[in-house]
């Protein structure tokens, strides 16, 4: 949105909050790139959008990685790897085998990072936390199982 006041929200169990600012145009954008969405590219989208219907450039817009699970806690089956083998193989530097038979740890926060430069993005900066090590600060779908959610917003200022 480029209206001031207006909030974006999105939740999170463990996924990727990408969050998006774009100073020159007074634009935001907010995505929530769990696997599927990080395999299918949201976060690229959200920045060509910002580009497509506010005019934006990509070297003006600034986007933060927000906490999500790290990958050492993310760990997937080979259908997730088949997944972004056939959607954007370049991904597959963000897979590391875990020695268990057809299990992969994978680094969500760096694909959907890579997917911002690809779009031309230059500034972003990843969280180093993660929603499942951190106890204490972060609630964790994958840690505890159960319906509650984190939440995102980002809005611009009226």
């Amino acid at each position: 949105t480029n209206v001031p006041g207006v909030v974006l929200t999105t939740t999170h169990g463990d996924c990727v909050p990408i969050y998006a600012y774009d100073p020159v145009k007074k634009a935001v954008g907010l995505a929530h790139a769990g696997w599927r969405g990080t395999c299918l590219g949201v976060t690229d989208k959200m920045i060509a959008a910002m580009k497509n219907h506010f005019g934006c450039d990509a070297e003006d817009i600034k986007v933060v990685i927000g906490p999500a699970i790290c990958a050492d806690c993310f760990e997937v089956n080979t259908d997730v790897l088949d997944a972004f083998i056939l959607n954007d193989s370049w991904s597959m530097d963000e897979f590391v085998e875990t020695g268990l038979n057809g299990k992969y740890n994978i680094d969500l926060k760096g694909i959907n990072a890579r997917w911002a430069g690809l779009e031309g993005v230059k500034d972003i900066e990843i969280s180093p936390l993660c929603t499942c090590c951190e106890k204490d600060m972060f609630w964790s779908y994958r840690r505890s199982k159960d319906s509650e959610r984190m939440l995102a917003y980002i809005s611009i200022k009226k």
